[in-house]
């Protein structure tokens, strides 16, 4: 928790701003010269840390960020000038002070030029106004002290140069990198909408092959099932006849052939069912027997033209 603090204190130029001020209040109240004026200048310094606080980043735009921080060091830098004017005739040394800790913190803190002037322009209008009232000795003070702000403020642009020119750098080298970052971003954008259409492209062939397929397997199933509808129905009539056992024997394993054609038929229209998730499964009791017996004789003029015997062998349990 110290941690975070202190890294907090350390990132935020209005966090130091306000341990400043604070400091300065507290060593006046300890050196008997309390003064309301110096501790609201402290609680409104407080407003732009809170401002910073992400509960509120995430509630304030930018603008209006920036309006609250510029108003509150206003409000501020005005409240210690009149701090320094209630402690005119009190305390003429501890106002003095209060410029010198205010104007040089705003100066070495602060970057921006905006910022200082609103730190410093009150209390240093408030400071000149007063030097009408001061004894000589408080004079001579007083001039040092503009001497002393003055060496600073035209000594400090130069290092605002140098740190304007390095912040201009840095501001380019974070534009072009963003430029980079945007770029392959688009790059990447165009690439990911290219695979987008190829992977759309691609479903869209795939449906056209299974449709084809679908097609092609109704077709033949259909042209093939054409000549069966005329072969099945002649075996019948043939079959009801006279005819020798021979004869009827032979008419049998064909229209039992013919029959089993068929069926195998259907069954290749099952697979393009599966795929279209349309197959429906059946549970039905099968009549072994009947099928072996169907099977034997479907080889049994096969086997007996390279003189061989097909013996099926079933048990009495099955």
């Amino acid at each position: 928790m110290l941690n975070k603090l202190v890294d907090f204190i350390q990132d935020s130029d209005f966090s130091k701003y306000f341990i400043v001020g604070l400091a300065i209040a507290i060593v006046l109240s300890l050196s008997g010269y309390f003064s309301v004026f110096s501790w609201i200048a402290v609680l409104i310094s407080l407003v732009p840390i809170i401002a910073n606080i992400s509960f509120f980043i995430d509630k304030l735009a930018y603008d209006q960020k920036q309006q609250i921080q510029q108003n509150s060091m206003l409000l501020s830098s005005i409240a210690w000038s009149v701090f320094m004017w209630d402690a005119l005739n009190d305390a003429p040394l501890a106002y003095t002070v209060t410029f010198v800790v205010v104007c040089v913190s705003a100066l070495l803190i602060f970057n921006h030029l905006k910022t200082r002037l609103i730190l410093i322009v009150p209390v240093l209008l408030t400071f000149l106004v007063l030097l009408l009232f001061q004894t000589p000795a408080e004079n001579l003070l007083a001039g040092y002290t503009v001497l002393f702000l003055l060496l600073l403020f035209f000594l400090e642009p130069s290092s605002s140069v140098i740190s304007s020119n390095t912040n201009t750098s840095e501001e380019k080298i974070e534009t072009s990198e963003k430029m980079r970052l945007i770029s392959e971003i688009d790059l990447a954008t165009t690439e990911n909408q290219k695979l987008k259409d190829q992977i759309k492209q691609s479903e869209l062939d795939l449906s056209a092959a299974e449709m084809a397929k679908m097609v092609f397997l109704a077709t033949m199933s259909h042209e093939i099932r054409t000549p069966l509808n005329g072969i099945i129905p002649l075996l019948d009539i043939l079959l009801d006849s006279e005819l020798s056992d021979f004869q009827r024997d032979y008419l049998s394993t064909a229209h039992v052939s013919a029959i089993q054609m068929q069926k195998l038929i259907d069954d290749l229209l099952d697979y393009s069912k599966v795929e279209a998730g349309k197959l429906s499964v059946e549970v039905r009791g099968l009549k072994i027997l009947r099928v072996m017996t169907a099977v034997n004789s479907s080889y049994q003029q096969a086997a007996q033209k390279k003189n061989l015997t097909i013996e099926v062998n079933i048990h009495h349990n099955v």
